[in-house]
């Protein structure tokens, strides 16, 4: 990947941190 929109940096550090979370991060 290059750059990262803050979003995309913002969902990778949320992914990371709370993998559980990556459904509810989708549906929001």
């Amino acid at each position: 990947m290059a750059e990262l929109t803050p979003m995309m940096r913002q969902y990778m550090d949320v992914k990371e941190q709370n993998p559980d979370s990556l459904l509810f991060f989708r549906l929001g």
